[in-house]
């Protein structure tokens, strides 16, 4: 690794500084140095003025900066005269008087809220011009705090921390299950197949598995080919595994086809659809239900020695690998389900608190601080307490991870909140009942991946895991959970299954 990677980001490097467990800068002001009050101060101000840039709602602007008195405006004028950074005074007390001077005397914290709230509507406008239209306030402000800290001997822990090495964990190997069951005689294999990566051992079965026809709703036709299976309607390879509404398959004698719906096999007739398929077909291949990253095939009989028989001919195509999940002489694959993907409306985060309910001890939230992540994070993680901090090298740069008890559910709340806006923070929820050291290494031992097999892993070594998968473009993305107990995956389904607006997107 190039001494040049190694260099932290000025957001990472405060991140170290002021998110380490022991960190002076979590301890109330009056314990702390004079130099440390005055960062302590600057990084309050970074966070309101990223509340400023990323926060969409001027409520929750208003509510932000009333909790900004004189006293606290002072802080910030001593504070940045202390950095000496001249240029941003002037334009913050412009801000500071349109839209806080006068309203210390609101009877009630509510109607401070609601004057300033007046005032976000009307000056939000100027505000934004002064402070993002004329310079990049948040360089300026962190590179002139850093060299503050570089020249004052108040913060021992910033040499610390502003030249920390990036950590190491174990691989976390990417894992399938496999479930043995004694109450049925379903079988499902899952799997990955993306690219076309199974396309030889799929062609070696149907080769060597006499009878395969290819069932689409207006046509049956014998199959010699996989090729022809993962064609579009004109003639276009698929990329993205077997396109909807076909099975691969051998008909039983005296059944008519039957074509799986796609909503059938997200909701809670999922069984019924796979006992129905078992009946007509002595085995089959047909599209699962797939992430936004990973296309996903599933193949079904009643026959336990042709889920065998095809699970060797992976292997010795090497080809395990994309393996997901198996499921053997089961009567149900839901009661078994380790794994359940849906999309929320919203409430993010919410699904893992169902998880947690259970357990004597809150959860933990696993967040990375990038530099575009700005500071406004820091009101929330502020009210949480912190297990583990780190920087962490990927491929992208280095990275903060840090692993915080959810013990307050609106701060914990209020950071999930923020996972569709530029500078959202959170990754995952994990159980509380591993040590903050274990879900951070088992975190980064996983490279922030997030696919079926993924949280296979993750949550073998966990217990259970919360994260979301995420698409190309900003809103894009939906929950993806695995218990080691189904029993805990199914009541995060039924909740998930009861919410206004949320959908069901598949189990595995």
């Amino acid at each position: 690794m190039h001494k040049a990677q190694l260099r932290l980001s000025n957001a990472v490097a405060l991140a170290l500084l002021t998110e380490a467990p022991e960190s002076r800068l979590r301890l109330p002001e009056a314990e702390q140095t004079p130099v440390e009050r005055h960062v302590t101060t600057l990084l309050r101000l970074l966070a309101l003025i990223g509340e400023v840039r990323f926060e969409d709602d001027d409520f929750t602007i208003a509510q932000a900066l009333a909790a900004v008195d004189d006293v606290e405006l002072a802080r910030f004028d001593a504070a940045l005269a202390a950095i000496e950074l001249p240029r941003w005074r002037r334009p913050l007390d412009r801000c500071a008087q349109v839209l806080l001077r006068g309203v210390d005397g609101a009877a009630s914290s509510d109607e401070r809220i609601l004057r300033v709230a007046e005032r976000v509507e009307r000056y939000l406008r100027f505000a934004t011009r002064q402070l993002f239209w004329h310079g990049e306030i948040f360089d300026d402000l962190e590179n002139a705090l850093i060299d503050y800290l570089e020249r004052e001997s108040g913060v021992p822990a910033w040499k610390t921390a502003s030249r920390q090495a990036p950590i190491a964990a174990p691989v976390l190997t990417p894992i399938a299950t496999r479930c043995d069951g004694d109450d049925g005689d379903l079988c499902v294999v899952l799997q990955v197949i993306d690219n076309a990566i199974l396309a030889d051992p799929l062609q070696a079965w149907i080769e060597q598995i006499r009878g395969a026809e290819l069932f689409t709703s207006q046509a049956r036709r014998a199959l010699t080919s996989v090729a022809t299976a993962f064609k579009d309607s004109r003639g276009r390879h698929s990329c993205h595994g077997m396109p909807e509404g076909r099975v691969i398959g051998k008909l039983r004698q005296d059944r008519e086809p039957v074509i799986p719906a796609s909503d059938r096999l997200v909701k809670m007739q999922l069984d019924d659809a796979l006992q129905e398929l078992a009946d007509t077909y002595a085995w089959a291949f047909f599209r699962w239900p797939n992430t936004m990253q990973e296309s996903a095939l599933a193949f079904v009989t009643r026959d336990a020695s042709l889920a065998d028989e095809w699970i060797s001919l992976l292997r010795r195509h090497n080809r395990q690998r994309e393996l997901v999940a198996s499921y053997w002489n089961v009567a149900s694959l839901q009661a078994r389900a380790g794994g359940a993907q849906f999309g929320e409306r919203h409430s993010y985060g919410e699904a893992a608190l169902i998880a947690a309910a259970a357990e004597s001890i809150p959860p933990w939230l696993v967040v990375t601080v990038q530099q575009s992540s700005a500071h406004a994070w820091r009101r929330h993680t502020a009210r949480l307490g912190i297990g583990v901090a780190a920087a962490y090298y990927d491929q992208s740069g280095t990275d903060f991870i840090g692993v915080y008890r959810a013990d307050d559910v609106d701060a914990y709340r209020a950071l999930w909140r923020r996972l569709d806006h530029e500078d959202g923070i959170v990754q995952a929820t994990t159980c509380g009942r591993n040590t903050a050291t274990q879900v951070m290494e088992a975190y980064i031992g996983g490279a922030y991946r997030c696919g079926f097999r993924d949280c296979n892993a993750l949550s073998q070594r966990l217990g259970w895991i919360y994260t979301h998968v995420h698409g190309g473009d900003r809103g894009e993305h939906h929950a993806m959970f695995h218990a080691r107990d189904p029993a805990l995956t199914n009541r995060v389904v039924a909740y998930a299954a009861k919410q206004p607006g949320w959908y069901l997107s598949g189990r595995w």
